[in-house]
């Protein structure tokens, strides 16, 4: 039996035989004042232990909440550890993919290693080129001040003799533009003769295939009542106008008169064709 609870037989035992007699001593106040001060020691004893009791179940409630708390985190943790594994095997395959990928950087290494030797075999390839060509650019410079030296002597030669042809160019202009001159009188002289006896007639129709000659002597005759026999040289359209079939104004017809006589006659008579849409001119030098 523990100590609490024999206390507590005991105390009973001695207010029992307080309150109904022992036999065997003598019942005084100072036994039932010590009396009363046991039984207040005890219950003042008994009430310590319930308020511990009623802390204890507080605590033992306290631990059950925590303890459900607890579990739910270990839940939450599980959840955790199973999406952290999954993420691992996730890492493992990346990890995996990652570790294909490194190979292939160290073959692809070890051929920019490949590369990077024959670069440096190219520079120094280059290198030589390019001692071989300051040489060769040296050299280059000296030759081109030897011939700027020749090119300057040249040049002044030239110069020199650039004045002189000048000259000698503008004595032979000279005399170029008095014979052109010359040659254009004569020229225009010799057109004025040649065209002399030539004749423009205005308007009259062009039909396809046309004997020229015969128009224009059907017109002289026609138009200007001239029967007589007139004897023509070179006759044809030139210029531009309607041709055979179009509308428009036709081309004019240049006419060369053999005599001199039968044009002045035709000239004579052309005040007939005033009114009218027929028209003639002598030509002139520049216009045929």
């Amino acid at each position: 039996m523990e100590p609490s609870q024999t206390d507590t037989s005991t105390v009973l035992t001695e207010s029992r035989d307080v309150l109904y007699g022992d036999p065997s001593q003598d019942i005084t106040l100072q036994n039932v004042y010590q009396l009363l001060i046991n039984m207040n020691g005890r219950l003042t004893s008994i009430e310590t232990g319930m308020t511990q009791v009623t802390q204890m179940n507080r605590t033992l409630s306290t631990l059950a909440k925590n303890f459900s708390e607890l579990k739910t985190k270990v839940n939450e943790v599980e959840s955790k550890v199973q999406k952290i594994n999954v993420r691992c095997e996730k890492s493992e395959s990346e990890i995996s993919q990652i570790k294909t990928q490194h190979g292939n950087l160290d073959k692809q290494l070890k051929n920019l290693h490949v590369n990077n030797k024959e670069v440096n075999n190219n520079l120094q390839s280059l290198s030589d080129f390019m001692d071989d060509f300051k040489v060769k650019h040296d050299n280059n410079v000296k030759d081109v001040k030897q011939i700027r030296s020749s090119v300057s002597r040249v040049a002044n030669d030239l110069d020199d003799r650039t004045t002189e042809l000048r000259s000698e160019i503008k004595s032979a202009l000279s005399g170029a533009r008095e014979e052109h001159e010359e040659l254009r009188n004569k020229v225009i002289d010799l057109q004025c003769r040649s065209m002399k006896n030539n004749l423009v007639f205005t308007g009259i129709q062009e039909s396809e295939h046309e004997n020229t000659e015969q128009v224009v002597k059907d017109f002289i005759r026609k138009e200007l009542h001239i029967s007589d026999w007139i004897e023509l040289g070179n006759v044809h359209r030139f210029g531009s106008g309607a041709r055979a079939g179009k509308r428009g104004r036709p081309r004019p017809i240049v006419t060369r008169f053999i005599f001199y006589k039968d044009l002045a006659r035709v000239l004579s008579n052309t005040y007939r064709l005033k009114g009218k849409s027929f028209g003639s001119q002598p030509t002139i030098p520049g216009r045929n």
